[in-house]
């Protein structure tokens, strides 16, 4: 009863959505959001997983991990990074299980520099930092 109450009167709180606008044209300015990536939970799964949103925000803040945006609407919780920063935010939210959905998962990774600039395709490392750090943590 009290969580459909909440429900309705979301539908007048117009701060939110309004700061969550200001704060994805302030962290990611391009036209169509393309330097950010965003994590869709499920509120109740992480309630019930024992997450509340600022406990997975401080997660990445202690990763190292900006996050920004963050609001919870029709029953998910959802919040944008950093497209460079995407992948390891990935990783540490899996690592902690945290349930992300699954259109949240596999931001695409940014081109290094010297592949955007030269045009040649570098030979690709055996190993990237997430396997790296997933071999660290086993």
């Amino acid at each position: 009863m009290i969580r459909e109450f909440l429900e309705f009167l979301s539908v007048f709180d117009w701060i939110t959505p309004a700061k969550g606008f200001i704060e994805d044209v302030v962290n990611d300015p391009t036209l169509f959001q393309t330097n950010s990536w965003t994590f869709f939970i499920s509120f109740d799964q992480a309630i019930s997983s024992g997450w509340s949103p600022f406990e997975i925000e401080d997660l990445l803040a202690k990763h190292g991990i900006k996050s920004w945006g963050s609001q919870i609407t029709g029953g998910e919780f959802f919040f944008s990074v950093n497209l460079e920063q995407a992948g390891w935010a990935e990783y540490v939210l899996l690592r902690y299980a945290v349930p992300i959905q699954e259109n949240s998962l596999d931001p695409p990774r940014p081109k290094r520099k010297r592949e955007q600039s030269s045009g040649k395709k570098h030979q690709k490392p055996t190993k990237d930092i997430f396997s790296f750090l997933d071999d660290i943590f086993e």
